[in-house]
């Protein structure tokens, strides 16, 4: 039996080729620190190129397109984990390129449901910025009082709520808080199939989304149509109890011994109320 993927979508799992051509595709040539001259960019070239993945990976561009085209070689786990770094992969997404190096199905990870005493203090000493840590399904495992206050009081709420895709997708004040909530939301669920690619086969996730989906219907056209790569900018808009919109820069975190685990904290950005006063 083929093995299917984790995009909900029930299809084949993705080859090894096609796995690096999607994450290729999705990357911006500036998040990987490279610069193009003035005309070398088109809608038809949305990603990086081969020859910029080939040169950050230190491998001949050859080698690389004999790779992606699913041409019969065996590159080592030293070159993936070249090319993988190269593509900015998380921990998770590099596990997976591995796995489709021998052609086997996707191990099955356990999710996490612990952090440890460092992560929780980490959280806690970050205040007054808020900050929260989440696992692999992006249930909230430890807040600050500061991220309380700017999103909710998770400590009322009952353990189903206590999710951020929840949160992003049915609170209410979610709603009200981003300035533009749907195109945060949409956002939210391409990062969130990131993660399920990696633990779908666990029937919690399909459960949540389920839940989600009957209360924000619009939830899952987006799902379904799988409109591409999330927008990675750390920046969030949002607006104030006192009417003021704010920019916050969102700093995402993997603890380097459960990388399933995820610190995500914010800083201040801009204020619009700033830039009036100097108008």
């Amino acid at each position: 039996m083929a093995a299917t993927g984790g995009d909900g979508s029930g299809g084949p799992a993705p080859t090894l080729g096609e796995f690096l051509r999607e994450r290729r595709m999705r990357l911006q040539p500036e998040e990987a620190g490279l610069r193009r001259p003035r005309g070398q960019r088109s809608s038809a070239d949305p990603g990086m190129r081969r020859e910029e993945v080939a040169e950050l990976a230190d491998i001949s561009v050859a080698y690389y397109t004999f790779i992606e085209r699913g041409r019969d070689v065996r590159p080592s786990k030293e070159v993936l984990r070249s090319i993988g770094r190269a593509l900015n992969l998380t921990a998770g997404e590099q596990r997976q390129l591995l796995d489709l190096r021998t052609g086997e199905p996707p191990r099955h990870h356990s999710i996490l449901t612990e952090i440890g005493e460092e992560v929780h203090e980490l959280v806690d000493v970050l205040d007054p910025n808020p900050t929260y840590t989440m696992n692999a399904r992006w249930d909230l495992m430890h807040w600050n009082r500061a991220a309380e206050l700017l999103f909710t009081n998770w400590h009322r709420r009952p353990p189903e709520e206590q999710n951020m895709l929840w949160f992003y997708l049915c609170d209410p004040y979610a709603r009200r808080l981003y300035v533009d909530w749907e195109a945060e939301a949409r956002n939210q669920v391409a990062h969130f199939r990131e993660s399920y690619s990696q633990f779908g086969h666990d029937p919690s996730f399909m459960a949540l989304l389920e839940e989600i989906f009957t209360i924000t219907p619009e939830a899952r056209t987006w799902w379904e149509r799988h409109d591409g790569p999330p927008n990675r900018s750390g920046i969030k808009r949002v607006r104030l109890p006192d009417h003021r919109e704010v920019g916050l820069r969102q700093l995402v975190l993997e603890v380097a011994d459960n990388p399933e685990i995820q610190v995500v904290t914010y800083f201040a950005g801009w204020d619009d109320s700033e830039d009036d006063a100097d108008d």
